[in-house]
């Protein structure tokens, strides 16, 4: 199915719209897809990490790696990181109704 693409003033790109399951693709790979499934969204990164990123000098958010952990960032710092054994913390933990079982 052949993608529409609308336009605004002067040309300006407004909306893309895809059918299920097509994929925005970037890199030479294509090493990124962009996609919605029919039932979920995904991102796939089929390279390396992907990295969510705030402000314009690029401070991670959360790194996923490739078959490994996952971390999540505050300020630019981590605080969490999955494990093969569970998680790691950075820093104190606050929580209400706090369970810990065996």
């Amino acid at each position: 199915m052949a993608t529409k693409v609308k336009t605004g003033v002067l040309g300006t790109l407004t909306e893309l719209n895809f059918a299920d399951s097509g994929k925005a693709q970037f890199g030479t790979g294509p090493d990124l897809q962009i996609y919605h499934d029919g039932s979920n969204a995904r991102i796939r990164e089929l390279t390396g990490e992907l990295r969510l990123q705030t402000t314009s000098g690029g401070v991670n958010a959360l790194v996923a790696k490739s078959n490994a952990a996952v971390e999540i960032f505050h300020a630019g710092s981590k605080k969490l990181e999955t494990t093969s054994t569970g998680i790691n913390i950075t820093g104190s933990v606050t929580a209400d109704d706090l369970r810990i079982d065996d």
